[in-house]
């Protein structure tokens, strides 16, 4: 069974297409971990642009892993047999360092199963200096990193781009020097950006919620959220290409980082700060760079269409031959020129998000595109020759009423309409996917004082719109069940006490009901309960230099 995997695993390697030289030179062993199988990691670009910086350094090996395959994975739990490294099978084991790199919340389950299944001692605690170490970065960890901080080493809160060689060059010199875990953790501490689990204690008050949290080391109360210094000399794209993946055949370049929009539900504006877009040049040397590897581009950002450059951008893809791939986009940022454009590139769907169906909701949430507006886009977008869209979709939003749900239907019902109607009858949409999710309040936005909304009740709005909107043709609903949205806002909002709940979690095979019921953890406490305006969030921790005063006032007046 063991070698039915490490076969696998060096097929993966084989179809691989790189623009790299190499994983690196050195004798400092890392594994680059990510929490979720094969496909999905080879689709998330901050993990691979990781992956490349450490691959170019000489006093590094950097290897992959993965969460296995269904199939192998139920053999390496059977035969007791570790997680290996797709390049040389390598166990995890032997590593001086894991570093997972986590982007979703519900991937905190799968840093378990890794840990578990390659037999390392899954508390930060119960591990000795025969271990590896254990670090994590990504989007997830920059929101909240508390629910994974008894399973942690230490935290890299910031782009890791501009963490990585800071952070590896202590472990190497530590390493070196032959120094204890504890003292490396310390090295590491001092590192503007680094976390350190257990230099913190927290306390609660009789109510459950945060009374205190405290540096053990006498250092700052608050981690210090890097970002990166000179993001526009630095390249940004995926270093792999293979098929078989959610982008499959293309390579990802990304546009910039940050939002120059401020939507109430959304943490993007907070976690990357202000927009910083990419210089053209670098974005078409980027494209460049993955001639001969890949047939398509698929440009990576907040607000790629914002990009000041995005039509000429457009025509350099157009210029080397290359189809193109495109993330959710703001209406009104596309003019006629860049939707033919488009269209000529190969790309068929076109991804809004509308919301609500409401403009007075989606106004209250920040996020004031109109209907016309819309309506506009829908219209140019199909007599340039796209004709499928999709519609992403919020339920569960403060002050929300059945005329804002029935308005989702309404929405969709006019965009086939308008469309027919202004083209004379020549011209349709041919398909609108309707994607519906729960509202699940994030750290560091100002709906995260609101309680989530009832997943019941959720459910029976979800099921309804559901009905209506198959009835009206070419339309296909999807939707998260609102019990993954539960799970989800559990583990964005959790303090450490939610670990109890992942770990037994992973012992009842992911059971989680089961596992709720185990353990003395109440999570209603964390996803269904409205907080005090001066509450302490697990996520204080986090330093991003924002004012949460005015984040409450935001969230009075969208509540009011």
């Amino acid at each position: 069974m063991s070698g039915s995997y490490e076969q696998s695993l060096r097929d993966t390697a084989r179809k691989e297409r790189s623009i790299l030289t190499g994983t690196g030179g050195g004798g400092y062993e890392v594994a680059l971990v990510y929490p979720n199988r094969y496909h999905v990691a080879m689709s998330n670009l901050g993990y691979l642009s990781v992956y490349r910086l450490l691959a170019g350094r000489f006093d590094v090996n950097v290897e992959r892993a993965t969460l296995p395959e269904p199939k192998d994975e139920r053999a390496l739990k059977t035969a007791g047999r570790p997680v290996r490294t797709i390049e040389s099978q390598k166990d995890l084991r032997t590593c001086d360092a894991l570093l997972f790199s986590i982007s979703f919340e519900n991937d905190y389950i799968n840093v378990l199963k890794i840990l578990s299944l390659s037999g390392i001692p899954m508390r930060a605690s119960d591990r000795t200096d025969g271990h590896p170490l254990m670090g994590a970065g990504g989007v997830a960890m920059m929101i909240n990193p508390e629910a994974l901080s008894p399973f942690m080493d230490f935290f890299a809160l910031g782009e890791g781009e501009g963490l990585a060689d800071e952070i590896v060059e202590i472990l190497i010199a530590a390493k070196g020097r032959g120094v204890s875990r504890e003292e490396t953790l310390e090295e590491l501490a001092k590192v503007s950006g680094v976390y350190v689990p257990s230099h913190f204690a927290v306390s609660y008050d009789t109510s459950g919620a945060i009374d205190r949290i405290e540096n053990l080391k006498g250092r700052v109360n608050r981690v210090p959220v890097r970002r990166l210094d000179d993001f526009d000399a630095m390249s940004f794209c995926s270093p792999l290409v293979t098929d078989g993946t959610e982008f499959s055949d293309m390579l990802l370049v990304e546009m910039g980082r940050g939002c120059p929009y401020s939507c109430a539900f959304c943490g993007t504006k907070t976690v990357y700060g202000r927009v910083r877009h990419r210089p053209a040049e670098g974005v078409v040397a980027d494209m460049k760079r993955g001639e001969g590897i890949a047939g398509r581009v698929g440009l990576v950002g907040p607000a790629v269409a914002s990009h000041p450059d995005f039509t000429s951008i457009l025509r350099h893809i157009e210029d080397l031959g290359l189809g193109l791939g495109l993330p959710s986009i703001r209406a009104e940022s596309l003019d006629d020129d860049d939707l033919r454009l488009l269209a000529d590139l190969g790309v068929k769907t076109i991804t809004l998000a509308p919301e609500t169906g409401t403009e007075h909701l989606r106004k209250r949430l920040g996020k004031a595109i109109r209907d016309e507006e819309i309506m506009d886009l829908a219209f140019r977008a199909v007599d340039a020759g796209i004709t499928q869209f999709r519609l992403y979709f919020l339920i569960g939003i403060p002050t929300e009423t059945q005329e804002d749900r029935e308005g989702i239907v309404d929405l969709v019902k006019k965009m086939h309409h308008q469309v027919r109607v202004g083209s004379g009858g020549k011209r349709r949409v041919e398909r609108i996917t309707a994607s519906i999710n729960p509202l699940v309040p994030k750290p560091h936005t100002p709906l995260m004082w609101m309680a989530m909304a009832d997943p019941k009740e959720l459910m029976t709005h979800i099921r309804a719109l559901t009905k209506r909107l198959s009835k009206i043709g070419g339309v296909t609903t999807i939707y998260e069940p609102p019990k993954w949205s539960y799970l989800q806002c559990l583990l964005a909002r959790g303090d450490r006490r939610v670990a109890d709940i992942l770990e037994a979690a992973l012992q009842n095979d992911e059971n989680w009901k089961a596992a709720m019921r185990q353990t003395p953890v109440n999570p209603d406490f964390y996803v269904l309960r409205e907080r005090d305006e001066n509450e302490l969030f697990p996520w204080d921790i986090l330093d991003y230099g924002i004012d949460k005063s005015s984040l409450f006032s935001r969230y009075k007046a969208i509540i009011s």
